[in-house]
């Protein structure tokens, strides 16, 4: 058995990716010597390597970098944000909650610095993140059409597409 000790506040959210990747754990709620804040989770041996995905999920779910903005700086959950916006020389961050935010940086600089995160340039105009990906849909001209979580609709244009399949393993 692995046993991992967890914030009850963040119990949903670890309990779901277990789920999703059918892990069978056991919660125990009173552990000697450890606070009322905490839970323990119980794993088989056998289901290590889907623990390592679970856990490389909530890593994900957890990082947070700094953005340039006009005046300073932000700290944004890289999994909050489904979408990068170029317009000219304003970068629009596109976030959960409709949120928007915009960044002091050039695009293929974002795309760089995010690219081990999961997310790929879409056009000259876009960077996605792949993890808020709902559909692809093959268009006309060997274009790829996104939906996202959000319900935004992207286009992946031809000369990103190969890049993007690539990504993907398709």
């Amino acid at each position: 058995m692995i046993k991992i000790i967890w914030s009850k506040d963040e119990l949903s959210t670890l309990e779901e990716q277990l789920h999703n990747n059918h892990v069978n754990y056991v919660l125990i709620n009173h552990l000697d010597n450890l606070p009322d804040h905490v839970v323990g989770i119980e794993i088989d041996d056998e289901k290590v390597d889907d623990l390592k995905k679970v856990i490389e999920m909530i890593e994900y779910e957890k990082m947070q970098m700094f953005f340039p903005t006009l005046d300073g700086f932000v700290q944004l959950y890289i999994s909050n944000i489904y979408y990068i916006e170029a317009f000219g020389e304003d970068i629009v961050c596109h976030m959960r909650n409709l949120e928007q935010q915009h960044i002091k940086k050039l695009l293929y600089q974002l795309e760089m610095i995010l690219e081990p995160y999961h997310f790929v340039r879409i056009s000259k105009s876009f960077i996605v993140n792949l993890r808020q990906i709902k559909y692809i849909k093959v268009g006309l001209n060997a274009k790829l059409h996104l939906t996202l979580n959000n319900q935004s609709q992207l286009e992946v244009t031809r000369s990103f597409v190969k890049k993007f399949k690539k990504q993907l393993d398709l």
